[in-house]
């Protein structure tokens, strides 16, 4: 494995400016990604974007949502990455807006509750309402019957899917698809994969220490609401795209997800990117960075017209 020179020069840049995962508490890297970010390009102008609180059980929920110039032929549940500890709306504001530009499509981005101040399950609880939200009032967010997705990366990926999972059998049809972006989605800190090579960034350690933040409990690892392949039944989850990095301790159990959901029947799409690590979809103008857009573009499109053609054509290959 190697990393590619642009993928190089960008982790220099993150280690010059970001404090080592554990060196300091939560709040204090979170104040340093705010700032990294804060430095980056601003994305692609839209047509309007919202500010709103969702009312979900633990209180009034941040939301942003994103309206693009062209017309919209889809609205995304977008949850942002982090390690369940630190990201926001506004770390993710550029990354929502290019999902909004290149697919045309209404992006709802939410805040959902970070740990270690609130542990697991309180981000999956977040994410379930956003969802049920999205569900009813899709029609609201652009006075159209869209087709809803889901899209997250990293551990926003991982509560994408718990919150699909989770969701009723009613609810889950009206999904056209979910995009996961280098997920995490196995529990178990002492797993072969994550000991295969030495990762160039988010190390065994830094996992470990997300792990300790979010879930304290080891006994709550083996919960699917934390852990999705550990589910039993994945029948009726719907299209999935599952974005890797050749460089990522986590690519492995992410494609054997993927797996196990296409023989539960969803129809799944795969692509692992070559010579970059996890968390590309932030790296800005890197080839990856590119083809990763256009990859998502493909499958929103793809299945957003399944959705609009005569009963049956979801069954369609992706």
């Amino acid at each position: 494995m190697a990393v590619d020179d642009p993928t190089h020069a960008v982790l220099g840049l993150i280690r010059q400016t970001l404090p080592e995962i554990g060196s300091a508490p939560a709040t204090a890297l979170r104040q340093a990604l705010e700032r990294l970010r804060a430095e980056a390009p601003p994305g692609p102008e839209m047509e309007r974007v919202d500010d709103l609180q969702i009312e979900t059980a633990g209180g009034l929920m941040p939301a942003r949502v994103y309206h693009p110039k062209d017309p919209p032929r889809a609205i995304v549940l977008f949850l942002h990455g982090g390690g369940w500890t630190f990201g926001s709306v506004q770390s993710a504001d550029g990354m929502a807006r290019h999902i909004a530009a290149n697919n045309g499509a209404v992006v709802v981005s939410v805040d959902y509750r970070l740990a270690p101040e609130n542990p697991f399950p309180a981000a999956v609880e977040d994410a379930s309402d956003a969802l049920k939200w999205a569900i009813r009032n899709r029609s609201d967010v652009d006075a159209t019957d869209l087709p809803l997705f889901l899209a997250g990366d990293s551990a926003g990926a991982n509560l994408c899917t718990v919150a699909v999972a989770l969701a009723p059998q009613d609810d889950r049809d009206l999904i056209a698809g979910q995009v996961l972006i280098y997920p995490c989605v196995e529990g178990d800190i002492d797993s072969p994969d994550l000991e295969a090579f030495a990762s160039p960034y988010l190390t065994k350690r830094d996992l470990a220490w997300f792990f300790d933040q979010y879930v304290p409990d080891r006994r709550d690892r083996t919960d699917p609401r934390f852990a999705p392949a550990l589910r039993d039944d994945l029948r009726g989850m719907p299209a999935t795209l599952i974005l890797t990095a050749e460089n990522d301790l986590l690519a492995a159990q992410a494609e054997r997800y993927g797996r196990r959901l296409e023989e539960a029947g969803a129809p799944v799409t795969m692509r692992r990117f070559q010579g970059t690590v996890h968390g590309f979809l932030g790296f800005v103008g890197l080839a990856q960075w590119r083809e990763a857009h256009s990859e998502i573009a493909a499958f929103i499109s793809s299945r957003a017209a399944a959705r609009d053609t005569a009963p049956g054509a979801e069954e369609l290959a992706p």
